[in-house]
């Protein structure tokens, strides 16, 4: 009786913890949920997006570098689905999110060298479990903002650019970003501005200034009216109110 107490206990406050919008309380409320489960691969996930959105970087790499061997062993089970319609296990999505997770705190601390491998490990995931355009789960932190990242693969491919910029390989930095998929594309994927903005940034500074405005041109061409503030379109419906975080994130990891 006592066990089915404490699981009905923790399934409330998981529930709570996944439902509150601030960051801070959440943050609480998963310190309670790691206490009682001893800090599950999904709860120690949870708890570090929730360290990230509020800038506490020690504290995520320490949780995701927790989840991450955890995931490896629990992979199968529940499968995502990706947009051609083959599946992947929800652990490799997981441990590729956990692994980019660490890699943007590693980065915000000033490990930048640490911070690209940390990218190239969390891409070699993606490629191993075939995961490239599986859509990024509703409340990734820094995700969900128009523009920006429509994939698993091309969010992390961009973070590993930025890294390669921030370390100073700005010609690296480059041939990255020119492999990224920026669209539109048959496939439905929106253009990738965030990655158009850093490759014309980063065109910049290599002295390409013909390119970097080829570029940017190309990133102002007229688009559609804007979707509305609540999305249909699954892709952008992880809309939350931490997105716009993103822009902060995004000013640390390009600071050069």
């Amino acid at each position: 009786a006592a066990d089915t107490f404490e699981d009905s206990e923790l399934d409330e406050l998981i529930k709570f913890a996944r439902s509150e919008p601030d960051p801070e309380i959440s943050l609480e409320l998963w310190d309670d949920v790691i206490e009682l489960d001893g800090g599950t691969a999904s709860s120690l996930v949870a708890r570090g997006n929730n360290n990230l959105l509020l800038g506490l970087w020690s504290d995520a790499v320490r949780d995701f570098d927790l989840a991450v061997p955890l995931l490896r062993q629990t992979r199968g089970g529940q499968v995502a689905y990706l947009p051609t319609g083959l599946t992947t296990p929800v652990e490799a999505v997981q441990e590729a999110l956990a692994l980019d997770g660490m890699g943007l705190a590693t980065g915000a601390l000033g490990n930048w060298d640490d911070a690209l491998q940390t990218f190239e490990v969390a891409l070699g995931a993606i490629g191993t479990s075939g995961s490239s355009e599986a859509t990024i789960p509703a409340g990734t932190p820094f995700s969900g903002l128009r523009g920006g990242a429509a994939s698993l693969g091309q969010r992390v491919e961009l973070h590993s650019a930025f890294a390669k910029f921030a370390a100073g390989d700005t010609r690296g930095a480059v041939g990255a970003l020119r492999r990224i998929d920026k669209g539109p594309n048959p496939d439905g994927f929106p253009q990738f501005w965030d990655a158009r903005a850093a490759l014309a940034i980063a065109l910049w500074a290599t002295g390409d200034r013909a390119e970097a405005e080829a570029e940017w041109a190309e990133l102002c061409r007229p688009t559609p009216v804007p979707p509305p503030a609540t999305p249909s379109n699954k892709l952008f419906a992880g809309v939350n109110k931490a997105a716009q975080l993103m822009l902060d994130a995004e000013g640390i990891m390009t600071d050069n």
